[in-house]
């Protein structure tokens, strides 16, 4: 979003009451009973892979007066079909934590179990076990495990192209798969909202499943990022759920001048932040080409802000919630097509990679690099970057699947 739309939110801000935050979240002062509060820092979802982890904040609303000793356990259901009799399908791998003095922040994490069969995705509730204050805890934190993402069987369609491109001089079998990835995410801060002010650099680990597109062709190598493209998947639902439902201070503030329509869309489709939703990116049309190797996967698509065309990387987004918002809105349900038009979308293409990356779209901006790829025998590597609502400058993303 460029500079003035930055400020127009910013005095949006302004005219609902809200303040700034300190950067150290040992420093931060709320009003209020003080209590302990769970968040996830990433995403509650989990694949069902035996991999998948996520990072939990443990916070105080005000600092701890002495030392304070926590430890969480999980609710969660059996495995079924678990014939070790193993009972668990997530653990927490360090549920004791201790708060000394002063200090009002720590992380759990929080992994996923070797894989047993799943066949829809199940709730699990992070709890408080022990404390040896009496301060209470907020409630407990909803996880959601999700039944893992069937790895793509190639199709003899697809093992013959393989085979054509591999006489080419071109052999992308060591892609084919559940691919481990490494990557860093450089996210500027400056943005208009309190969770998009500080600067971050995360740091990316787990797999994604890559397969042969059904866009190849004998001439045209073409791969798809069936799930967690570009490692980046539970980044992106934690940025777009701090945009929509877990912004507090306009989309979803509770302020009497907050704006009405996505409070509406939220009764209407029975969205909450605690409700078990689904969101994946997955990321088609990563074209090869076969005599250089040359890597393309920046494409056109529509802005949905507007009917301006922007080159970026054209990510695939599926979110439960709107899946429900879409079959009203193709129903003509009056209260979803006003509600959608007037700032209640749920459609995650409606705030996030909402910005051309060939050239610098912000005015200010001071991150701009070009977009590379990479493929070599020994790695396929990508350097991109990201525009999304209520900020001013982009996101830098690397990623690299050794192979």
């Amino acid at each position: 979003m460029k500079n003035s739309k930055i400020t127009l939110l910013l005095l949006t801000l302004i005219t609902l009451g809200t303040s700034s935050c300190e950067k150290n979240k040992n420093e931060q002062e709320f009003l209020g009973k003080n209590k302990i509060v769970l968040k996830s820092n990433n995403s509650n979802v989990l694949q069902n892979n035996g991999y998948d982890k996520i990072l939990i904040d443990v916070m105080l609303i005000t600092a701890a007066a002495e030392t304070i000793d926590l430890e969480f356990s999980l609710d969660q259901p059996a495995a079924p079909g678990d014939s070790s009799g193993r009972k668990d399908i997530l653990t927490i791998e360090n549920p004791k934590i201790t708060l000394k003095a002063g200090e009002k922040f720590a992380q759990l994490t929080i992994k996923s179990l070797p894989e047993v069969p799943l066949t829809e995705a199940v709730d699990v509730l992070l709890q408080l076990k022990t404390n040896s204050s009496k301060i209470p805890l907020e409630g407990p934190l909803k996880l959601i495990v999700q039944p893992n993402i069937a790895t793509v069987a190639l199709s003899e369609e697809k093992i013959r192209l393989l085979e054509i491109y591999k006489t080419k001089g071109l052999d992308l079998y060591p892609l084919m798969g559940n691919k481990n990835l490494t990557g860093k995410i450089n996210f500027p801060g400056g943005g208009s909202l309190i969770s998009l002010i500080d600067k971050a650099e995360i740091t990316l680990s787990g797999k994604t499943q890559i397969t042969l597109s059904d866009l190849a062709t004998a001439e045209q190598p073409v791969l798809k990022m069936v799930s967690n493209a570009m490692g980046i998947e539970n980044y992106l639902y934690t940025l777009f759920r701090n945009l929509t439902i877990d912004d507090l201070e306009i989309w979803n503030s509770i302020s009497k001048d907050a704006p009405p329509a996505p409070k509406k869309i939220m009764d209407l489709i029975k969205l909450s932040r605690n409700s078990a939703e689904t969101f994946t990116v997955s990321l088609d049309a990563i074209k090869i080409d076969l005599n250089t190797k040359k890597v393309t996967f920046i494409h056109e698509y529509q802005d949905l802000r507007s009917d301006i065309l922007i080159q970026a990387v054209p990510f695939d987004f599926h979110y439960t919630a709107w899946d429900r918002l879409q079959k009203l809105i193709e129903a003509k349900n009056p209260i979803a097509l006003e509600n959608t038009e007037q700032g209640g979308s749920v459609n995650p293409r409606v705030y996030l990679n909402t910005e051309g990356i060939l050239a610098n779209e912000y005015t200010d901006g001071i991150n701009w690099t070009p977009s590379t790829a990479t493929l070599t025998e020994q790695l396929l590597a990508f350097k991109f970057l990201l525009g999304h609502e209520n900020m001013n400058d982009y996101i830098q993303v690397s990623v690299a699947y050794n192979l």
